[in-house]
């Protein structure tokens, strides 16, 4: 849920809610998103924030061209999280 707000620079949806996990959010915003972006047939990649209904929960959700492109950066089980090198 993008929370019906405007999209920084980063793709970070949200910006009165910046104040759940800062850490986790600066890991998104410094590592996940920009290896997201790397990949061939992305579209787009955005991060929704916590809200106040659920305070411990992001989302990144990743648009790509087909889905072929999503088994090459995923995996077969594209359903399971995928942690960036140095970061699982």
């Amino acid at each position: 849920m993008l929370l019906g707000s405007s999209e920084d620079s980063q793709g970070i949806s949200g910006a009165r809610l910046s104040r759940f996990h800062p850490e986790l959010e600066q890991r998104f915003v410094s590592v996940s998103v920009p290896v997201v972006r790397a990949e061939a047939g992305i579209l787009s990649v955005s991060v929704g924030r916590p809200t106040g209904w659920s305070p411990e929960k992001y989302v990144m959700i990743s648009v790509w061209f087909i889905e072929a492109d999503v088994a090459v950066f995923a995996g077969e089980d594209g359903q399971q999280g995928r942690y960036p090198p140095g970061h699982g």
